[in-house]
């Protein structure tokens, strides 16, 4: 996002909307993206060509005028060795004072007001050494004719600060949180997040190993509202949903304002009839003295987000597993902070049986689960908490079809998690607690789905995916993958994608065998493939043994939206 050479080659254009936030202020999306930016400076290319390598200090001309001329905007430019640019504003999140030169060391500031110490090339703060990150803004090239360079901000920046609250002293209990299960959290007893309370997620992949009694449905019938924050299956539970809709159909939904919405459809059909759509970053009451607002996830803003719960001025924020929450910039010294304790066990490397051996996929997910936890530990220190609760972690294949992933997964261990927390954070409080009643599921684990095949040669037009060297081979198996159904070839080297017969050997290679009723339920619909990457529902093997992210993301996050034609020929 900072780096003006990534910009470049990927030459996005903006999206200007006519939405106005004042009379000098116009609203800005880039491309498929939720997130609304304002235009803060422009910067010719003539001033481009004028920035040393490191810290350059400017002030930017704004299309905000007074008697005197266009007002100035203070920024930090820092300019690579690669020559790509980092930039953010002249001001200190501490006090807002200016920063300055430092005489020690050439890419260090030092703010005016009170000797804050800001390192420019990677951002962080290093005195006082608490973690902190400088918001960086987002840089975008004019056009490809136009070698001038917008700089944009997030209209978002820190809208927990509207209209703020005093904080009030609280009864023992009153702010009330429960974890019911996985990432479902109920807090005060009337507001309801991420319902995961029975039954499987992605496909059939997932199961908990606690779920709770479905009396416990009768007691969540009477909520204020529930709130969706991702259209994942363990966010997003049908059957627990369904369960709800049976017993109040009444209850308030609301939905992140993603430029995508999967869920209305979906809620409807289930019953419920009162749904909501909420923009990012605007209060929510829920009741007289509760609010909630949305905060985009950076890295994925059409999948993921954050929430800032408020109760008489007591702030709550449930990250669960969102990357980049409001690009990391979070209200500090918050009460509560929820979290996710470990990353999710996906198809990497679990699904790479046919890749790596047990000792590898163990030793990958350890390393995928300490990058993770120090993404908990940055976190804690974006916020400094008072009490850090850990979610999730009670997922498990339990299917009878998936022994073969049982025997390697990797179980998360929450004791030595936050036996390292509390070694880095001794004042903080650690609330870890679930209701631990094991009941046994009624839900038949061998049910599978029964859709008519369709075309792979119109899915993969429809799907769009090209100018990547990869032949995808694509194998459609019965539900333990020992019977091979049909498969597919695909190239997707040039502007459509072909078809051939086999792979030659000196191409890159990817070969995916998913279960039928995964596949089926995914292609048919234009699902995005979380089922199939999230769950445990394929054998995967790529050659050479490299992860192709530009793949995974585009079919994970950036499907088209409407359905494929299959009446096309």
């Amino acid at each position: 996002m900072s780096f003006v050479d990534q910009m470049t080659r990927t030459k996005k254009k903006i999206i200007r909307k006519k939405e106005r936030m004042n009379d000098n202020d116009v609203v800005y999306y880039l491309p498929q993206c939720p997130i609304p930016y304002k235009l803060l400076c422009r910067l010719s290319s003539s001033e481009l060509k004028t920035f040393k390598f490191g810290v350059n200090l400017i002030s930017g001309k704004t299309n905000f005028k007074n008697e005197f001329g266009p007002l100035l905007l203070p920024l930090i430019v820092y300019k690579h060795a690669d020559h790509s640019l980092t930039i953010c504003r002249n001001k200190c999140r501490h006090a807002g004072g200016n920063f300055i030169r430092d005489i020690e060391d050439l890419d260090i500031v030092r703010c005016s007001y009170h000797g804050w110490r800001l390192n420019c090339r990677t951002m962080e703060y290093i005195q006082p050494k608490n973690g902190l990150k400088q918001k960086e803004l987002t840089v975008q090239k004019q056009s490809d004719d136009d070698d001038s360079l917008l700089i944009l901000e997030e209209v978002l920046f820190s809208p927990w600060t509207d209209d703020p609250q005093t904080k009030e002293d609280l009864e023992p209990n009153e702010l009330n949180i429960q974890l019911l299960n996985s990432s479902s959290i109920l807090i005060r007893k009337n507001f309801l997040i991420d319902p995961y309370l029975i039954g499987p997620s992605f496909g059939r992949s997932y199961w908990l190993i606690d779920e709770v009694p479905m009396n416990v449905f009768d007691q969540l019938k009477t909520v204020n509202a529930i709130l969706l924050t991702k259209y994942f299956s363990n966010h997003f539970n049908l059957p627990t949903l369904r369960e709800l809709a049976k017993r109040n159909s009444q209850i308030p939904i609301y939905i992140p304002a993603y430029s995508f919405d999967r869920f209305s459809n979906q809620l409807k059909s289930l019953g419920f009839e009162n749904i909501e759509i909420i923009p990012f970053g605007i209060w929510k009451s829920i009741d007289s003295r509760s609010r909630f607002l949305i905060l985009p996830d950076h890295q994925h803003p059409n999948v993921d987000c954050s929430v800032v719960y408020e109760y008489k001025g007591h702030l709550v924020c449930y990250l669960s597993d969102c990357q980049n929450p409001n690009g990391t910039y979070l209200p500090y010294t918050i009460d509560v902070l929820i979290t996710k304790y470990a990353t999710h066990r996906s198809s990497y490397p679990l699904c790479f049986l046919e890749q790596f051996d047990s000792n590898e996929i163990m030793q990958i997910q350890k390393k995928k689960d300490e990058d993770f936890l120090q993404k908990v530990i940055k976190f804690i220190q974006f916020t400094n908490p008072s009490v850090w609760m850990p979610i999730g972690g009670n997922l498990f294949p339990l299917h009878p079809n998936d022994e073969r992933f049982a025997d390697v997964f990797p179980k998360a261990n929450l004791t030595s998690v936050i036996e390292t927390i509390e070694k880095r954070y001794p004042k903080l409080k650690i609330s870890s607690s679930n209701m631990n009643e094991n009941v046994h599921s009624d839900i038949n684990l061998t049910q599978s789905i029964d859709i008519e095949p369709f075309n792979f040669e119109i899915y993969f037009q429809w799907a769009k995916f090209a100018n990547y060297d990869l032949i995808l081979h694509i194998i459609e198996t019965n539900e333990d993958f020992s019977i091979n159904l049909r498969e597919c070839y695909v190239d997707f080297l040039d502007a459509n994608p072909t078809y051939p017969e086999s792979c030659p050997s000196n191409r890159n290679y990817l070969r995916l065998k998913i279960r039928t009723s995964v596949l089926q339920q995914t292609f048919h619909h234009g699902l995005p493939w979380i089922d199939i990457y999230y769950g445990l529902n394929g054998l995967f093997y790529a050659q050479p043994n490299i992860y192709h992210e530009k793949f995974w993301d585009y079919f994970k996050y950036q499907l088209p939206f409407e359905t494929p034609n299959w009446n096309e020929l």
